[in-house]
């Protein structure tokens, strides 16, 4: 099996502005990825083997003016790593199955809900929310927010952010968040 994607952000790699990626590699294992233009990616991965056929609460940390990153699974931190020194991210971006410049190594799982706030979010901020849908928030500390319960069309609906098109992707309808 192929490693597979789940989403990132970015103008390209190597942009001047910070990508980021999360993956699942062919043995299961959770990454965070950042990259930056001229510099080594720094990676933050979660040791247990991730293809359990449970639904999970991914929950990742880029501090926009400093080094750090973390990666939570479950409300659980799993991994930290220090990390290229960015600025926060504004434009470029989201993608959801896939990364941007890579054409293959899609997901093959159910995303059910993402949130992508302004503001650094505490380890108690997560798991207060992990399993609680936003319903239809108005907060300007989010960036994006996408329920993904459209069910139907080509189109996901942002009710924060800008709205996506679905390329490849089958609706479900198990989560009614």
């Amino acid at each position: 099996a192929d490693t597979q994607l789940l989403a990132g952000h970015g103008t390209a790699f190597g942009a001047t502005t910070l990508d980021w990626y999360v993956q699942i590699t062919n043995a299961g294992i959770l990454s965070l990825i950042i990259q930056r233009k001229n510099a080594s990616p720094t990676s933050v991965t979660a040791v247990p083997d991730f293809r359990d056929s449970t639904d999970h609460h991914l929950a990742f940390l880029i501090t926009p003016g400093s080094n750090a990153s973390k990666l939570y699974i479950d409300g659980a931190l799993v991994g930290s790593a220090t990390a290229p020194t960015f600025s926060e991210v504004t434009s470029g971006t989201l993608f959801f199955g896939r990364v941007l410049g890579i054409a293959s190594n899609f997901f093959k799982g159910e995303i059910h809900e993402s949130r992508f706030w302004k503001v650094t979010r505490s380890q108690a901020q997560f798991v207060s929310g992990m399993n609680t849908p936003l319903g239809n928030p108005s907060s300007s500390d989010l960036f994006a927010y996408h329920k993904m319960n459209d069910g139907t069309g080509t189109t996901l609906t942002a009710t924060i952010g800008t709205n996506g098109t679905l390329t490849g992707a089958t609706w479900t309808g198990s989560y009614q968040g």
